[in-house]
């Protein structure tokens, strides 16, 4: 796990099954979920996720497909409540 920016990470997996991916993006969220119902939680958090695969041919293309996916759960996010940030 990196921080990539102010606020983003990265998750690097070796040879990553879809499955498995999927579980990390789950249990991710489900943590999530039980800090905001805490008293713990001064404030509500929200997580967008964008995956991507390497391919050290396409390396330079890597983190912005990443990105792109990212904003698209972020929209996603926003119009499931009723609110367009894009």
């Amino acid at each position: 796990v990196i921080r990539y920016g102010g606020d983003e990470f990265v998750i690097l997996l070796a040879d990553p099954q879809e499955e498995q991916v999927q579980t990390i993006q789950e249990n991710i969220q489900k943590e999530l979920k039980a800090y905001n119902a805490s008293p713990n939680a001064h404030v509500q958090v929200s997580l967008s996720i964008g995956t991507a695969e390497f391919d050290h041919r396409e390396a330079p293309n890597f983190f912005r497909e990443m990105d792109l996916n990212m904003y698209q759960g972020k929209r996603a996010f926003y119009l499931r409540r009723d609110l367009d940030r894009t």
